[in-house]
């Protein structure tokens, strides 16, 4: 499996200082970064060929007033161009 995160190193940088401020624990799981709240998955992140993507673990309890979040088992912000 190739290693995109290098081609989103700013735009995940970024993601990494704002998480890191909340107190958040830092584990490596599936080769990923997953943040914890007592033992419990919280939010990860991760570059991909086309795109980079934010995700909440427990996703589908977060309200989304503005739309801006993609639904599947997670909710998922993603950062990709338009088509």
């Amino acid at each position: 499996m190739t290693d995109y995160n290098s081609q989103w190193q700013e735009e995940l940088a970024i993601l990494k200082s704002i998480i890191q401020k909340t107190g958040l624990e830092m584990a490596i799981k599936w080769g990923a970064e997953v943040y914890t709240h007592k033992g419990k998955y919280v939010v990860s992140y991760y570059g991909f060929k086309n795109y980079f993507a934010f995700w909440f673990y427990n996703g589908v309890f977060l309200e989304d007033r503005y739309k801006v979040l993609i639904e599947d088992r997670y909710k998922v912000l993603i950062n990709a161009p338009a088509p």
